[in-house]
């Protein structure tokens, strides 16, 4: 319930009430799984979308199959000038904001 009052949420019959009940309570577990695991990488948390169904969510999306444009990468004599980290952490740079809600 507090879920449902922190993202004010309606829903227009208790069946419905009851569906995404149970949606939300398979994020819940996969939220939990996360950050219970030692090894993981990064953290879950609920968001307003946490009792929406795939399909709601592809729809947010609004891209539907589209083939990815080739990419052109320049000769493949060129050399490149300087070397490459083997990886960067971004976080230690400075350079990523937290996660925020864009709409």
């Amino acid at each position: 319930m507090r879920y449902v009052s922190e993202h004010n949420k309606m829903y227009g019959t208790v069946e419905d009430f009851n569906v995404r009940q149970t949606l939300y309570a398979e994020v819940d577990a996969f939220v939990n799984s996360v950050n219970e695991d030692p090894t993981s990488t990064y953290t879950s948390a609920h968001n307003k979308f946490s009792d929406w169904t795939q399909e709601e969510k592809d729809a947010l999306l609004g891209l539907k199959n589209m083939p990815m444009p080739e990419v052109v990468y320049g000769d493949e004599d060129e050399e490149m000038n300087g070397t490459l980290p083997e990886s960067v952490d971004w976080r230690t740079s400075s350079m990523v904001t937290p996660v925020k809600d864009q709409g």
